[in-house]
């Protein structure tokens, strides 16, 4: 298939665009941040999300790599037979 139904391939742009809002809500409201401790506690969250979703990614890779194993390269697989 492509590289589209590799989870490793998702990851990559999940965690740069939870990265991304992490860094432009901080940028823009650090006024409010610094003043209010639960967003920075939603920020810390969010980040911890987006580093756990990174390492999920690069155990993907490591199994797609040495063992040819992609879960959605087989869902996409069996629907695509079930509907011939």
């Amino acid at each position: 298939m492509t590289i589209f139904t590799k989870p490793s391939f998702w990851t990559l742009p999940i965690t740069g665009i939870i990265i991304l809002y992490v860094y432009i809500k901080i940028m823009y409201d650090w006024d409010k941040l610094s003043k209010e401790t639960t967003h920075i506690y939603f920020l810390m969250i969010l980040l911890m999300f987006g580093i756990l979703i990174g390492i999920h990614g690069l155990i993907h890779l490591g199994l797609e790599k040495n063992y040819s194993f992609n879960p959605l390269e087989n869902i996409i697989l069996h629907y695509v037979k079930e509907e011939k």
